[in-house]
C-alpha cells in the first residue's frame, strides 16, 4: 500500500491565524494544531542553520507518532559550498536530524537556481559519502540538467544511490516526472507562507 504524506513548507506563519489557525492561537501552539490537519511538513528553517537538539526534541514531542518532518540541507552545504568539501557539515546536519527518530522524513538538497550540470562531479562525490539509512532527495533548478546528454546521467546517478529527484515545476523548468528512489518527493504551489 502506498503511503501519502501531505503538508506545507513550514507552520510558523502569523498570517495563518484566522484562515487556518483558530483566532487567538498562540505561536507556541501552531505546530500542534498544524499536525491535526497535515501529516508532514518541510522544514525551511534548517536551510538557514542546523537546529539545536532541544528544538528537534520539541518538534518530535509535540507531534503524533505518524507525523513526518522533511528537512532542507543547510544553505552552507547547497548554496555556499555547492556540495564541495562539506562532508563534515553534512554529517553534523544528518546526525542532528536523526534525533527526530521515526519522524524523520526525506532530507532535501534544494540546489540554487544557478547551480548547473557542471556540478555533476561534486554531486556524485557528495552522494557517495552520505550515510546510509536515510532518505535523500535533490531539487535541481537549472535547465542544463535536462539536456539529452545530461538527464540520463543524472537519473542513473540518483538511482544508483536511491536518491529521489524532487518533482517540481518552476516557470523556467519543465515538469519532471522521473522516479529514481523507492519514494517520491513532490513540491508544488506557492511557498511564501500565504494561506489561501
Amino acid at each position: 500500500m502506498t503511503q501519502l504524506y501531505l503538508g506545507t513548507q513550514g507552520w510558523t506563519y502569523p498570517s495563518w491565524v484566522g484562515p487556518f489557525y483558530p483566532t487567538g492561537t498562540s505561536s507556541k501552539a501552531f505546530l500542534e494544531h498544524y499536525a491535526t490537519k497535515f501529516d508532514t511538513v518541510e522544514l525551511d528553517t534548517t536551510f538557514y542553520a542546523t537546529p539545536r537538539s532541544s528544538t528537534i526534541a520539541g518538534w518530535r514531542e509535540r507531534t503524533p507518532a505518524s507525523f513526518r518532518f522533511a528537512a532542507k540541507f543547510p544553505q552552507r552545504i547547497t548554496h555556499e559550498k555547492k556540495l564541495v568539501n562539506c562532508a563534515e557539515d553534512a554529517f553534523v546536519f544528518i546526525d542532528a536530524m536523526a534525533r527526530l527518530e521515526e519522524k524523520l522524513g526525506p532530507l532535501l538538497l534544494q540546489m540554487p537556481p544557478a547551480w548547473s550540470a557542471g556540478g555533476y562531479d561534486a554531486l556524485s562525490g557528495f552522494l557517495s559519502n552520505l550515510p546510509v539509512g536515510f532518505r535523500y532527495t535533490i531539487e535541481v533548478r537549472h535547465r542544463s540538467w535536462l539536456t539529452a546528454s545530461m538527464l540520463p546521467k543524472l537519473l542513473d546517478l540518483l538511482r544508483q544511490h536511491s536518491v529521489a529527484l524532487c518533482l517540481v515545476q518552476h516557470a523556467w523548468m519543465p515538469a519532471l516526472d522521473e522516479v529514481t528512489a523507492p519514494f517520491v518527493y513532490i513540491r508544488s504551489g506557492d511557498t511564501d507562507g500565504t494561506f489561501v
